[in-house]
């Protein structure tokens, strides 16, 4: 179960706006995001009989460094244990590392998932995008693993922390829609489009504690975010059911605070345990 993690971690481009006459990117240097490394605490919320899910428990760990000038650095671990039918469990663990360009051209990406301890799958490759004044024509991705490989990305897609800036943006503009493709370094050839709903803007209480301790003072947004399997046109007439669903509290400087993240069956419920904020390129 990958399900777009890198843009699960990121929190969610090229973003179609409901108003504007065509998409326009954010780059990373519109913004100015915080490095920092965030800790959830994960267990589940809800969850369908048919899932046959009877309990999860688990974290994930999210670090950001690097500056808009040198590029963006992600590392991203997310595990859980599935406790299912008859009382079995099972444990899923993905390690991530990607590199994005401050000018949102390039994504390196890693990814190792472990299933029960074993290594399960390698994920290994470059995606580039063709950028004209702001506007993205698509581009390409050369995979290393699980086997070489190449394919073409589509128009109007972008990767994750360009989202994350693009959401940010139009936020401080007060938009509320915001629609988008989004690669973020699948080798089954998936691209994302992510439909987005950002709610109204909200000031953190200055007397936070614990791990918002170092937001006080800090205003954020409610946003969520329904991401759909392009590789099928049906989401652009709301026929399509989304893949995933992410809500949480994006916050000004960037950081992600608590979050839910629905599959559909069943939705998991993650808390801020700890923030740590890093020191900051000097370019920034």
């Amino acid at each position: 179960m990958r399900k777009n993690l890198f843009s699960l971690a990121v929190l969610c481009g090229v973003a179609v706006i409901v108003g504007q006459s065509g998409p326009t990117q954010a780059s990373s240097a519109d913004l100015k995001l915080a490095p920092h490394r965030a800790f959830y605490t994960l267990e589940l919320d809800e969850a369908e009989e048919r899932s046959g899910i009877q309990g999860v428990s688990g974290r994930m760990v999210i670090e950001i460094t690097g500056s808009s000038c040198d590029g963006w650095v992600v590392n991203v671990r997310f595990a859980n244990a599935f406790t299912v039918q008859k009382g079995q469990s099972r444990v899923l663990d993905n390690a991530d590392s990607y590199f994005e360009s401050g000018d949102g051209k390039l994504l390196r990406f890693t990814s190792r998932q472990y299933v029960n301890g074993n290594l399960d799958k390698k994920i290994e490759g470059t995606a580039r995008l063709d950028l004209d004044d702001g506007v993205s024509k698509g581009g390409s991705v050369k995979l290393k693993l699980p086997k070489v490989g190449s394919f073409e990305l589509p128009k109007n897609t972008v990767f994750p922390l360009a989202h994350t800036t693009r959401l940010l943006k139009l936020a401080k503009q007060g938009e509320q829609f915001d629609q988008v493709k989004i690669y973020d370094g699948d080798a089954d050839k998936t691209v994302y489009f992510a439909s987005s709903v950002i709610g109204k803007r909200k000031d953190a209480p200055k007397d936070a504690s614990g791990a918002h301790k170092p937001l006080a003072k800090v205003p954020y947004w409610p946003v969520n975010v329904s991401y759909y399997d392009s590789k099928t046109e049906a989401y652009a007439g709301g026929e399509q059911v989304p893949s995933h669903q992410v809500g949480f509290t994006l916050f000004a400087n960037g950081v992600s605070g608590d979050l839910t993240i629905d599959y559909g069956d069943f939705s998991l419920k993650g808390s801020l345990a700890k923030l740590e904020m890093l020191e900051a390129s000097a370019c920034d």
